[in-house]
């Protein structure tokens, strides 16, 4: 993990919000290296504080995007860190959204495009996180039962927003 940003660097997060039951976790892509810069993973903290901590972290990086589950208590969250001047853009949790960032970190992974750093807690979810097919013929992602997927997701976030910077978004998605 870096502490701080390296030269040339272009720098887009990923945001996943939590209160006490889950966590939550803010992913830094180095987005010219293809590699996990940064990672912060917390729980039980007063939003506030949360929006303090995350403005911190994407300040000392140089963050240009983040692009944030506004779901629940996300949109007035990500509200806050706009008008503080963090550049947040909204991502609703959809059954077919999140399928999409899922896939689309996994084809990452396969193709050898995405690096992470060796920690236990990201491993763990990324090797524990599946995938049920639904009657309908879609695919649901999740973790297993009582298990956490909020690093999966930010990081996913982090990713799909990085593969996008500089094209057009599709209309309706990010």
């Amino acid at each position: 993990r870096q502490e701080g940003p390296e030269g040339g660097a272009t720098y887009i997060a990923g945001l996943d919000w939590a209160l006490s039951n889950d966590f939550t976790v803010l992913v830094v892509l180095d987005a010219t290296n293809r590699r996990v810069a940064y990672i912060d993973r917390f729980n039980g903290v007063d939003y506030s504080l949360q929006r303090l901590r995350i403005a911190a972290a994407c300040a000392r990086f140089g963050v240009v995007s983040i692009l944030a589950e506004e779901n629940a208590m996300g949109k007035p969250n990500n509200d806050e860190l706009r008008r503080v001047g963090l550049p947040v853009r909204d991502w609703t949790t959809t059954n077919a959204g999140k399928a999409e960032i899922v896939e689309e970190l996994a084809a990452a992974f396969e193709r050898g495009n995405i690096k992470i750093p060796n920690d236990p807690l990201l491993i763990a979810e990324l090797q524990a996180f599946g995938a049920e097919r639904l009657p309908g013929g879609m695919t649901r992602y999740s973790a297993p039962s009582g298990g956490r997927d909020d690093m999966v997701i930010s990081l996913a976030l982090a990713w799909y927003a990085a593969s996008r910077a500089g094209r057009r978004a599709r209309v309706g998605e990010y």
